[in-house]
């Protein structure tokens, strides 16, 4: 079934010309194209590594696990964004273009013909597979800033009863541009916090620049090995990993007078971190507990200038929705950050 080709009461004409670009790649881009390359290395159910093939089912390869304590069957679509859907994948690659191109769930429920609490589980399922952005490791040089949000209890019916807390959020980025950005702590914030759910993403080699945060400074002064001001050694191996990473002369230049620079003129952290409330603005409030999915999802538009619609955009379809990140839908009542679930 073909999308969006003949909308009535549709006036965007820009989005809807747009789109019927992407049926040039609906015939190469099938759930078996996506899936069939996927790595299978364990069983999804008990991890298990002792699996056989099993048939096929509409194009792609099933398995049976051959543990005596599970013996169930599963495929490479098993733990993805498709399991269990019934819709085509051109639907699901038409809301993703949606998504990113700023369209509301409402929107995206008009246009496309869907509920809108299909519209609302599509969005956080297509995000949760950002997390794996929160692995990343901050190495060489990295700038470390901290916001604040006040808590959102949006979807919370006993929300007026509840006290608002503080949310404390950590972002980090390296020379290599790895972007780290995630809740640590609700309430207060401490060194144990920063230690606990932030510090496993900062090599212990890396000069850091944490811009007179008080706790951030402890930490670096605690257990990393380079901070402010650098020896002229380290600046002159950081201007070499600026030139191997292609970055611009400017950002060579202000490495280079890093020991006199104000902690207000950072070199990439302020660019990243400054803009993040006027980029929640849009969705007129998101729940806490789903804080650190959007938050992803501006790591993808900071690091990525993806021209929507365009093929760039389909490859990015193609890397989200081949990566294990199924939740269920009944889970969502009871989703919470990652410091909580490390907690």
């Amino acid at each position: 079934m073909s999308y969006l080709l003949d909308i009535p009461n549709f006036s965007d004409d820009d989005i809807k010309n747009k789109l019927i670009i992407v049926n040039k790649y609906i015939n190469e881009i099938t759930t078996s194209s996506i899936l069939n390359n996927r790595k299978i290395d364990t069983c999804p159910y008990c991890n298990g590594d002792h699996f056989i093939k099993h048939g096929n089912y509409r194009g792609l390869q099933r398995f049976k696990c051959k543990s005596k304590n599970c013996n169930k069957t599963f495929s490479s679509k098993t733990n993805t964004i498709f399991s269990y859907s019934k819709k085509s994948v051109d639907l699901w690659m038409k809301y993703f273009i949606l998504m990113n191109n700023g369209k509301s769930l409402r929107e995206c429920s008009k246009i496309l013909n869907i509920n809108l609490a299909t519209s609302f589980f599509w969005r956080h399922k297509i995000l949760t597979t950002e997390n794996r952005n929160n692995n990343g490791i901050l190495k060489n040089y990295v700038e470390i800033s901290k916001l604040i949000f006040k808590e959102n209890l949006k979807g919370n019916k006993s929300a007026k009863y509840i006290k608002k807390e503080n949310i404390f959020i950590a972002c980090g980025i390296d020379i290599n541009s790895t972007i780290i950005s995630k809740v640590i702590s609700r309430r207060t914030i401490s060194l144990s916090t920063i230690n606990e759910h932030f510090a496993k993403n900062i090599d212990k080699t890396a000069v850091l620049s944490t811009y007179n945060d008080r706790y951030f400074d402890i930490y670096a002064k605690k257990q990393n090995a380079s901070t402010l001001p650098l020896s002229k050694e380290i600046i002159l191996n950081l201007v070499s990993q600026i030139q191997t990473n292609k970055h611009s002369n400017r950002n060579s230049i202000e490495i280079n007078n890093i020991n006199e620079r104000l902690p207000s003129k950072s070199i990439f952290i302020h660019k990243f971190s400054l803009n993040i409330r006027n980029w929640l603005f849009r969705f007129k409030g998101v729940a806490t507990k789903y804080l650190e999915n959007y938050l992803n999802w501006y790591i993808i538009d900071f690091k990525n200038n993806y021209e929507t619609f365009l093929l760039n955009q389909v490859l990015l379809f193609k890397d989200y929705f081949s990566k294990s990140s199924y939740i269920k839908i009944s889970e969502f009542s009871d989703y919470k950050l990652s410091f909580q679930r490390s907690s």
